[in-house]
């Protein structure tokens, strides 16, 4: 992967480089997020060899979470203490109030997720607080962790002056992947399938990988159809992964990292195709009685069980478009399901805003 890296040209993953170099050379702190499949592996290892390339009173100090037993905080101080080969005795935190006075400290936290979260900001907060300015924090997060309860340090102030999405690639940054995929695991893409991999995958790093080796496996020139690409199962775990922050998470974050543009437009042709045709959950005999529509859309509420499903949400499931009438169409779809969903369940209607499935005991 080292290898990967150096090869990178510093636009590589765009405009966010520059404001997160900016960010962090100003001892101000850092949230990173991006769709599944953005480059969360990529992105910190990139950020920390611009940063010692381009700012030698910058120290970084790495804090993966994916090694860690439960968060311990005694696990991140030890990678933290090994990192800076501190002798067993030695207090951590006077080593980092020391070795702040003369070098900038910048942690590099990789994996956070509404389930890490806490604690582990709760640490970093109290090291940026032995020297404020001096000891920043760049987190690279999934992107659930911009529910804001993520965004907040324990004692209830922002932590994270900057938050910055990474976007997929566009055509030429697709295309650049490729190549280096080509190098790694031996893929023969060709330029001939460049626009369709773009077209396909939208730009998203991970789809582009698993979509190539798809077409490798099959030894295809072109997509047999986007419904065969999915039967192929590291593909389909991917689109899963993403499609199911649209089924999950607020519209709102969706929207933001991506995966639904302004117009309503998903960014992928197979994520789009998923969400089409995605698997309803067959637990009751009641759904037999469901025409299909019904059944995406009662499987969509079922999966936010007593949550709040956007009017909006039920609309990009039916794929009703754009320019049409969004919030009547989907009230209209669900006031049809509920007749025939009850006795068992009820749906609330909240005005102006959605529904929420409840079981009727």
């Amino acid at each position: 992967m080292n290898n990967v890296i150096t090869q990178l040209p510093r636009h590589h993953f765009g405009h966010v480089t520059d404001k997160v170099l900016r960010s962090l050379s100003q001892g101000e702190n850092v949230l990173v997020t991006g769709m599944p499949g953005f480059g969360r592996v990529y992105f910190p290892k990139f950020i920390k060899k611009l940063l010692a390339e381009n700012y030698s009173d910058i120290k970084t100090l790495n804090i993966d979470t994916d090694l860690l037993d439960k968060q311990s905080c005694n696990a991140i101080n030890s990678q933290v203490k090994e990192q800076l080969v501190l002798v067993a005795n030695k207090d951590l935190t006077l080593a980092l109030k020391e070795l702040s006075v003369t070098t900038r400290i910048v942690f590099i936290v990789e994996g956070v997720s509404p389930n890490t979260a806490r604690e582990i900001l709760h640490l970093i907060t109290s090291y940026i607080q032995l020297n404020p300015g001096r000891i920043s924090v760049l987190t690279i997060a999934r992107c659930s962790a911009l529910r804001s309860v993520t965004l907040n340090s324990s004692e209830g102030a922002v932590l994270f002056e900057n938050q910055y999405i990474i976007p997929a690639f566009d055509q030429k940054g697709t295309i650049r992947m490729i190549g280096i995929n080509n190098k790694r695991y031996g893929l023969k893409i060709l330029p001939a399938q460049y626009e369709e991999v773009h077209r396909v995958t939208g730009g998203n790093p991970g789809l582009v990988l698993y979509f190539c080796i798809y077409l490798s496996e099959f030894e295809l020139k072109t997509c047999k159809s986007l419904q065969h690409a999915l039967s192929f199962p590291p593909l389909l775990s991917r689109v899963k992964d993403i499609a199911d922050i649209f089924f999950h998470e607020a519209l709102q974050i969706s929207e933001k990292v991506g995966i639904i543009n302004s117009e309503g437009k998903v960014f992928s042709e197979l994520v789009y195709a998923y969400l089409g045709n995605f698997p309803v959950i067959e637990r009751d005999s009641m759904l037999s009685r469901l025409s299909v529509r019904e059944q995406r859309i009662f499987t969509v509420l079922r999966e936010n069980y007593n949550t709040l499903v956007e009017k909006e949400k039920i609309a990009k499931v039916l794929q009703i478009p754009t320019n049409a009438s969004l919030p009547w169409s989907a009230y209209k779809a669900v006031e049809r399901l509920k007749a025939k969903i009850a006795p068992q369940y009820s749906i609330l209607t909240i005005k102006g805003k959605g529904f929420i499935l409840t079981e009727i005991q």
